[in-house]
């Protein structure tokens, strides 16, 4: 059988082990249900199924297999998504996390609770992806949708799903495959935040900043139906993200960037492919160089995704899935994402230099073009970058209580986690960050803001 590299499993972990092992040198990691154990999302997001409820006497009814054969009764024959191998993959995992059968059953028939996500956020707008119909563009078909339209959907395709039995199990290659994602549900949210950000992940420069000066932010929620994915990608402007399953089961197929430049090879004609299926990780011989670096991990209910930047990844939802997801950012990714926004602002550069070059644009003119060109096709600039960067500074040097009266009282900046890495680390990777930015006149076009260097000095 043909294996793939795990991804370290944590019970329980600290911010220093976590800094140290997984953040700074960003390797992936999965964290259990401690975590996250008092959350309320975990409470009223989800409903579990009792041996009293009208389901579970259908499922009796219709002798649906027990334990993790359950989630086994609906796999498709679709074997470049749920493989025999992965298939047994994915119990074995299981024995990680659970002391026995009927411990595993009981998370497995955890569903979304849809009467309640209706009426609280029912009304919102959300993104509808489609994972087996595609657009012109080749690209998962997607509609924006009320979010009660698709919980209506996918209730329906859920009950259905639950009541097969294996038998039937062809059937599954008809089922619609909906996901909703990329779901704002916290922004301008009228109830209470159903969580608290863990202390691991809560030294936020994205969110922190786009909160604070911008009225929006990067935290999301995903409802994705069985044997829903999500494309091959590297998350938003290189940032890292965070993933927390609520019921059901994802899989993810994990890449490091070091293996970046031999997948934009591979598929350099046509791009990278929105999947890489079981038969290309384990028989193309191109792929076997790789294998050794591709790491797999099954995430169950109450389970933590730690994804750093930089790492290609996909997922696979068994069962019907409800995760929330943060795109995230601090000084242990931040050379990265400069380093992605310069390639953005180069290439674009060269794709219009005709219009320099041919008079067309003035010179300052044409630096303007770039930036809105890259804003419009990346959604980040350097202006905005560099602010999210003196924001951070800004709340580092109110940490010193000397400064932060004064701070406080002509500005609303939020206060600094106490989980942050030691300043003489986050030190040194900001100078790299604003040398970096130099060019070797001395001059930049990167909108730095003048007092960046002085700030940096001044905290202690």
């Amino acid at each position: 059988m043909h294996k793939l590299s795990s991804v370290d499993y944590l019970e329980d972990c600290t911010y220093s082990r976590f800094l140290e092992n997984y953040l700074k040198p960003c390797i992936p990691v999965l964290i259990g249900k401690k975590l996250t154990e008092n959350w309320e999302s975990r409470k009223t997001w989800v409903r579990r199924f009792e041996e009293n409820d009208e389901l579970s006497n259908v499922c009796k009814e219709r002798q649906v297999p027990k334990g993790l054969e359950f989630l086994q009764s609906k796999a498709a024959s679709q074997s470049d998504l749920l493989s025999d191998n992965l298939w047994d993959d994915l119990i074995e995992a299981s024995k990680q996390y659970y002391d026995n059968e009927e411990e595993a059953f009981k998370d497995l028939l955890l569903s979304p609770n849809y009467e309640y996500l209706k009426q609280v956020y029912g009304n919102v707008e959300v993104p509808l992806a489609y994972c087996s119909q595609k657009d012109k563009y080749g690209s998962q078909k997607r509609e924006n949708v009320q979010l009660g339209t698709a919980l209506q959907k996918l209730e329906k395709e859920d009950e259905m799903l639950r009541s097969m039995c294996l038998l039937e199990s062809n059937g599954f290659c008809n089922l619609i495959r909906m996901y909703p994602k990329d779901m704002h549900l916290f922004r301008n949210s009228p109830v209470t935040i159903p969580y608290e950000t863990p202390d691991l992940f809560v030294d936020d420069w994205l969110n922190a900043y786009t909160m604070n000066q911008e009225n929006d932010d990067f935290r999301f929620s995903y409802i994705g139906s069985h044997l829903s994915t999500t494309p091959l990608h590297k998350d938003v402007y290189e940032s890292h993200s965070v993933s927390v399953n609520l019921c059901g089961v994802k899989c993810w197929i994990f890449i490091p960037p070091s293996e970046a430049e031999f997948l934009q090879k591979q598929f350099e004609d046509e791009g990278l492919p929105s999947w890489i299926s079981q038969k290309c990780l384990f028989e193309e011989e191109n792929f076997r160089k790789i294998q050794g670096n591709v790491r797999i991990l099954f995430q169950f209910p109450g389970q933590t995704v730690f994804v750093p930047s930089g790492w290609y990844h996909q997922v696979l939802n068994i069962g019907t899935t409800l995760s929330i997801n943060h795109n995230w950012c601090n000084s242990s990714c931040i050379l990265p994402m400069h380093f992605a926004l310069q390639q953005q602002y180069e290439a674009t550069s060269e794709s219009l230099q005709d219009l320099l070059d041919d008079g067309i644009v003035s010179k300052e003119r044409f630096s303007e073009l770039v930036t809105e060109v890259v804003e419009a096709n990346y959604g980040w600039s350097w202006e905005r970058f560099w602010l999210m960067v003196s924001f951070q500074l800004q709340r580092r040097l109110a940490m010193d209580s000397s400064r932060a009266i004064t701070l406080n009282s002509s500005t609303s900046i939020p206060p600094l986690p106490k989980c942050v890495p030691p300043w003489s680390w986050e030190k040194s990777i900001l100078i790299q960050l604003v040398k970096k930015a130099e060019c070797p006149n001395g001059e930049t076009t990167q909108s730095i803001p003048a007092n960046l260097l002085a700030v940096l000095e001044e905290i202690q």
